[in-house]
């Protein structure tokens, strides 16, 4: 009698399905892991990028640099992030376009679908993340000018660095509504942005309902709103400092109330 070789089909089939079986539970598994090190790094990044606010702060009398034409002689014409590079990577230093000849990858998203470190290099300020036009006006400072509390106040946020035909640059420190590219800001003007009304005030945003997009797909990306790559939800720098992860269910009056910096709103619970 002849040693069989091989396997019969039902005992093929029994191996395929425990296949099956196993690739069903680890790609979800994988999947998440993976997530879980893209959240890290971004969030890793944004704190970074706000303790250097925070370095620039001690180092200018706690003023914070502001867009439209720069805070002072040290921003002068210099966009926020130009402002603050000195502090962040100290063998760059700003010019007038902000990152001195030089891509920045800490301003990349590892999960930005829209840029890469090589797209980023390309593109000379392409950023991933985008301030909070609202909190960086002319002559503001800490302990003075975020009344609301810099704990309650959103710094910077995730961005999509191209978004509806739009390029976010972190070199651009002017804006004008409906130019293209778009310097790195949200809440700017022509963006979405907060409406602050009634005792005790509250904030929601000019189309109610509306706050940040998770993981939009391309063709849906909205240039006037911050959007995350991330599903579960958005990844912002608070102006004190710390990195907090937002619930896309976050409600807008709490979302657009940690964007206005002095507004005397009390955020929800959902905050």
């Amino acid at each position: 009698m002849r040693n069989r070789l091989g396997l019969t089909l039902p005992e093929l089939l029994v191996v395929n399905g425990i296949l099956a079986v196993l690739l069903a539970v680890l790609i979800p598994a994988v999947l998440k892991v993976r997530e879980s090190a893209l959240r890290a790094r971004s969030s890793n990044n944004l704190r970074q990028i706000s303790v250097a606010l925070q370095h620039y702060a001690s180092q200018n009398a706690d003023a914070v640099p502001c867009f439209d034409d720069g805070q002072g002689k040290s921003t002068r014409g210099l966009c926020v992030f130009g402002a603050i590079l000195p502090y962040l990577e100290r063998n760059i230093h700003p010019s007038n376009n902000g990152t001195g000849g030089s891509a920045v990858n800490l301003f990349i998203s590892p999960a930005d679908p829209t840029a890469s470190q090589s797209s980023a290099n390309d593109v000379l300020g392409l950023a991933s993340y985008a301030a909070n036009w609202r909190a960086f006006q002319q002559s503001s400072r800490f302990g003075i000018s975020f009344s609301d509390g810099t704990s309650n106040t959103i710094a910077f946020a995730e961005h999509y660095a191209e978004c509806g035909g739009n390029m976010f640059m972190a070199v651009l420190s002017q804006v004008m509504i409906g130019d293209k590219p778009h310097r790195a800001t949200f809440a700017d003007l022509g963006d979405y942005a907060p409406i602050t009304t009634g005792d005790p005030p509250t904030s929601k945003s000019l189309a109610r309902g509306l706050t940040f997009q998770s993981a939009p797909r391309m063709s849906d990306c909205n240039p006037a709103l911050a959007q995350t790559p991330h599903p579960g939800g958005m990844i912002v720098a608070l102006l004190d400092g710390s990195v907090r992860f937002l619930s896309p269910r976050i409600s807008d009056t709490t979302y657009w109330g940690a964007i206005t910096p002095s507004s005397r709103e009390v955020l929800g619970m959902d905050w």
